[in-house]
């Protein structure tokens, strides 16, 4: 029984790539830690006898070989259930427009299990219900930006760990890569797109934003990373995250169509949100909101459906956007 136990316990334990390979003896050490007793001789013996039912491989090297799960196989106890199939697939479908394949594929393994779930119920009735649930995006979607799986895997180890990393990163404007040491703050999903957020070792007053998808390499330092005092990520993209603007609540009173309205009575922008009595073919509306460059774009991509009245300095600049469109067009 105890055998048992200790082999479920460490097959569950092998990471799914070589980079992250361990040896018998971190193994044993981490299934001692669980209070799995266990040896490294014993442990390389059950690797040994696991290999020939499970898809285990090692580097071969002669001594503290790695060991590591290959493949997309699953090995999930209790087995995935038919529901939870069905997230996974959902999920998958979502994240694809979403996410570069280096991030999804942190998932892979679950979504091939879903489909084998799938293909393994009777009558089909999984398969059909999937052709039957599907997720449409209100906005243009971009083509995620494709992402070097290294440096992905360099950025999460190094956020996980605390270490610093260092980076070679073109920015738009460089004409090559250029080395950085920072000290990372967090991961940001935007859009289309991947950001780190991270302290340059130069002690710049702000954190800096990386776009992953123009890293070129990333290598993780021993160096624990140092955050600065009081850094809290939310309130970095509630404020200098948003640059321009300061992302502080404001109070926007505007009009709206009738059928904007409607909208918004369903999905409302705001909780204290407020709808108005139609007056003069519109219906004033009131919501507090944070002043951010999506609010911005927000306002914009609604065209004529509404007017906004305040901030006055806000309605000032989405005028000015609209004139210079407006140029544009005139301008043949």
């Amino acid at each position: 029984m105890k055998a048992t136990v200790r082999r479920i316990a460490l097959l569950r334990m092998l990471p799914r790539n070589l980079s992250s390979g361990l040896t018998a003896s971190e193994l044993a050490s981490n299934l001692n830690a669980m209070s799995v007793p266990t040896t490294v001789r014993e442990v390389r013996r059950d690797l040994e006898d696991l290999s020939s039912a499970f898809p285990i491989a090692d580097d071969e090297a002669p001594r503290d070989r790695r060991y590591w799960w290959e493949g997309t196989s699953m090995f999930d106890i209790p087995a995935m259930t038919p529901h939870t199939a069905l997230t996974f697939l959902l999920a998958d479908d979502m994240l694809e427009r979403l996410m570069p394949p280096s991030v999804r594929r942190a998932i892979r393994p679950h979504v091939e299990e879903a489909k084998r779930v799938v293909a393994d119920r009777a009558h089909g009735k999984v398969d059909r219900w999937l052709g039957k649930v599907k997720w449409v995006p209100r906005h243009l979607r971009a083509v995620p930006a494709p992402i070097r799986p290294s440096v992905l895997d360099a950025v999460y180890d190094a956020l996980f760990d605390g270490r610093q990393i260092r980076l070679s990163y073109q920015s738009r404007a460089a004409a090559k890569p250029r080395w950085h040491v920072l000290h990372p703050l967090g991961v940001v999903y935007r859009n289309a797109t991947v950001e780190l957020i991270a302290q340059p070792d130069n002690r710049a007053k702000v954190p800096g934003r990386y776009l992953l998808h123009r890293a070129r390499k990333a290598q993780i330092q021993e160096e624990p990373a140092v955050p600065p005092a009081g850094f809290e990520l939310q309130a970095f993209l509630e404020g200098d995250f948003a640059f321009p603007f300061t992302g502080e609540p404001v109070r926007l009173d505007f009009d709206a169509t009738a059928e904007k309205a409607a909208e918004l009575r369903e999905t409302a922008l705001s909780k204290d949100q407020v709808i108005g009595s139609p007056r003069g073919g519109w219906v004033p509306i009131t919501a507090t909101v944070r002043r951010t460059t999506e609010l911005r774009r927000w306002l914009l991509s609604q065209g004529p459906s509404i007017r906004l009245r305040e901030p006055s300095d806000l309605r000032e600049a989405l005028a000015q956007d609209v004139r210079g469109m407006a140029a544009h067009y005139d301008s043949d």
